[in-house]
């Protein structure tokens, strides 16, 4: 009789002990995907902000076109396309991005640097090139990111 509780005890026991070990793997697991999540997030919002930067910048660099580049294969491409509502036409080497408001144009190779910024209504395309000239179509595109961004909830500073 005594083995017999003694038995049912070590079940009891090991029942109750596999369950909590299961709960805290699940709790483990669950708070490692939320901590990926929020790390990429994180991550995008960061990148995000740095285009924006790199976009606002008054005066051409000589490799902003590069570094444009680059900053979209980092954040990749569907989401950037998908946070800027734009189709992209991959263009070698560089990338255009279309939508019905803009064209913009990311081009680069050996002696040519060119990012070109056109709303398509007006026609009067920017030029980091030329940062003097159609200022306006700069500004315009650079507060459509910014409405972009706010939509996603991801704050321009």
């Amino acid at each position: 009789m005594i083995k017999l509780m003694i038995f049912q005890d070590n079940i009891i026991g090991s029942i109750i002990g596999s369950a909590i070990a299961t709960f805290f793997s699940i709790l483990v697991w669950v708070i490692i995907e939320i901590l990926k999540k929020w790390n990429e997030r994180h991550t995008l919002k960061k990148n995000i902000r740095k285009l924006y930067k790199q976009l606002t910048k008054e005066e051409s660099e000589p490799y902003i076109a590069i570094d444009v580049a680059d900053l979209i294969d980092q954040i990749s491409k569907e989401k950037i396309l998908k946070l800027l509502r734009f189709d992209l036409q991959e263009h070698e080497p560089g990338y255009v991005l279309i939508n019905d408001i803009f064209v913009v144009k990311v081009l680069y190779k050996q002696g040519t640097n060119i990012i070109e910024i056109d709303e398509r209504k007006k026609n009067m395309p920017y030029q980091y090139e030329n940062p003097t000239k159609n200022v306006e179509t700069k500004k315009s595109f650079l507060e459509y990111y910014k409405e972009q961004c706010d939509k996603e909830k991801i704050k321009i500073k």
